[in-house]
This record gives C-alpha cells, structure tokens and sequence, in this order.
C-alpha cells in the first residue's frame, strides 16, 4: 500500500501552542514525538506498507524533514496551498499513480493517535485487499460516547461475507454531519453508526473514475496535474490544483461513491482535536487531570495545565473542567468543554492582526 499522509493543516484549536509557523502535526502533545512522527512509525511497521508521501505546504516543509527525513521509503510532496481535502487527495494520489501505476493508496491524516497499532495493521490488510477487488474503503470509529465533534457513517446491517478478513466490513448507507447531543445518543444506542475516522484505501483508477462521474470539473483538471507533475513545472500545478473544486473528499466524492465500504476500528483512535483531548493520550492522573512542563494541580479534577514559560510555574488550586495554556507569549483559560471554541479566538486575533500571537 501507498501511504499518502495529509500534513498540511494549522489545527488552530491548539492555540496558543499551534502557530503558523508549528502547526499540530509538528507539537509534541506527549512531551516525546510529534504527531507527524507518531503517524510515519505507525505506517512504516504495518506489513502492507510500501512507500509513504507525505503533503505538505511548502512553508512547513523544512520543518517536516527535521522531524521526518527523506528515505527510501519516504518522500514529500508540495501543497501549491491549503485548500479542501478532494483536490489534496488527487494530487497525492496522481503523485502515487505516476510511480506505482494501480497499487491501493491509502490516506491519512498526520494528526490522529492510535493507541493499538497492532490491532490497526490487521484493519490496513483488510481494507488493502478489499480495495484491490475494486472497493473504497473508508475507516469509522466504533464509538464509546454520544460525541457531537465528530460526523458519523452510518452502516447497513449485513456486513459482506469473507471468511479470509479479520474485521467486518459493512456498505455504507450514508455520511452524517456532527449531531446535537441527543441526535449523538440516539447514534450510539442504535449500534448502526460510527464516527469517521477521515481514513480511506482505495486504487487510483477507482478514485479518478469516481472523480469522472461526480467531479468532471476537477477529473478534466487531472491531465494538466499530470503533466506538471511529470516536468517538475510547480507554476502548472499550482494553476491546475487552484482550478479544482475546493471540496472535502467525503462530500465530492465519497458520499455517492459504488462500492463504498466502512471497516469499523477498535484501536484507541482519537483525533487529538483540542486541548480537552490531551487526556485522550494516555496522560491523565487518576482525577483526569493533564499536567505537561512546569505545573501543579491541588484539589482538582478533570483540569489540565500545559506550559512552555519555562521562568514561571503554574499551579491551580481546586479546578475543575478547565484548562490553562501558558505560553511565553499568551495565555489561554478555557472550559474543558468549550475547547473546541478555540478556533473562534485564533479567528478574532487574525480579524484584529495580531500576527505577532499567531
């Protein structure tokens, strides 16, 4: 398998910590290994894995070969500029196809933690397989709360009948946005949904033929991609890129894909998507509380404390579902609750230009 890995986010939601210059997938949100670094390992030692190209904006690219250098096995490809997920997976897969004609690629997203690597090789020779017969196979979540930040695949009932795959792979029904909180519940009791995990494998011919029949805009774009990517011509493919539909993969294509499947996972999967998260990696005390650099918690529960103000300590006293962000810069007190409403902030700082925090 072709492992494309999609790097180029900003993952603002990490604010103050994630910058325009050191966006999520470069942090170390375990004090040990970037996200980057995590998601290269956890590809290279699966057994279907053959080579890995890794989409990157060009701004951050010297900053992903510090962390990740080339090698036989690894290289890097320029995103012309940060656009919706369908035309970064056609290029990646355009990329793939022109040095390994047909073989499954499958894409990744840089920023995700998988708790039971082992567990998720044997999905990736599954999914493999099956998208050698000619199926898109998309990854979900087997869910373990009613979550409202993530959407849903909703599965049919019968999974299809292969004695040689580990895992069940059902058709989709269909893609469901994020819910509200009961629409979440009634999902997780009906045993029919999973979340999405934003993980697909399929063959190039299949995509670009999907591509053909439900984005002939952006399948017309591909031939000019090709031919810029054939002569290392970076003004001509950055002119087709821009030209295609800035649209995410699962609503351009996925969604009214043939021969979709979803393979539902159990790997400790979270997508790491905002300070409340943090908890999610394996590094909270009994209280579920998260203390990464120099911090204290008395008296408190569910509170985390991350801090690279490396002049100061920060210490919390009876806290409870909050977070604190100390940077040497900025500062950030949020509900653990509300984290994902950080991106509204990093949103006001860029209306105010206080590039200076950003």
């Amino acid at each position: 398998m072709i492992e494309v890995i999609l790097a180029g986010g900003l993952g603002t939601r990490f604010w103050p910590m994630s910058r325009r210059d050191r966006p999520k997938q470069f942090l170390e949100l375990d004090g040990e290994r970037s996200m980057l670094e995590r998601t290269v390992e956890r590809l290279r030692s699966s057994p279907v894995h053959e080579h890995i190209v890794v989409l990157v904006d060009r701004e951050h690219l010297e900053t992903a070969r510090a962390l990740v250098p080339e090698a036989d096995d690894l290289e890097y490809l320029i995103q012309p500029s940060m656009r919706e997920t369908a035309p970064a997976v056609a290029l990646s897969v355009l990329h793939s196809e022109m040095q390994f004609d047909d073989a499954p690629v499958g894409i990744f997203p840089a920023d995700h933690v998988v708790e039971h690597p082992e567990r998720f090789h044997r999905a990736l020779a599954d999914a493999e397989r099956l998208a050698r017969e000619g199926g898109i196979v998309t990854f979900g979540i087997e869910p373990t709360r009613a979550e409202t930040g993530y959407g849903y695949i909703r599965r049919t009932n019968e999974p299809l009948g292969d004695s040689e795959r580990e895992h069940r792979v059902y058709p989709v029904e269909s893609f469901v946005e994020k819910p509200d909180r009961s629409t979440a519940q009634r999902y997780l009791e009906s045993g029919d949904y999973l979340w999405n995990a934003g993980m697909s494998v399929f063959r190039p011919s299949v995509l670009f033929e999907e591509m053909r029949r439900q984005m002939s805009g952006s399948h017309a774009r591909l031939e000019a991609l090709r031919e810029g990517l054939e002569h290392d011509n970076p003004e001509r493919i950055a002119e087709s890129y821009e030209s295609m539909e800035a649209v995410s993969l699962d609503r351009g294509v996925l969604e009214s894909a043939d021969d979709l499947y979803v393979l539902g996972l159990d790997v400790g999967w979270s997508d790491i998507g905002h300070w409340a998260a943090l908890s999610e990696l394996g590094e909270a005390d009994g209280e579920g509380n998260v203390i990464q650099g120099e911090g204290m918690l008395l008296e408190s529960r569910e509170a985390t404390i991350v801090s690279e103000a490396t002049d100061r300590t920060v210490v919390g006293v009876d806290l409870e579902d909050l977070v604190v962000v100390d940077m040497p810069d900025a500062v950030l007190v949020v509900p653990r609750h509300r984290a994902q409403r950080v991106r509204k902030v990093v949103d006001r700082l860029e209306g105010e230009g206080r590039d200076e925090v950003l």
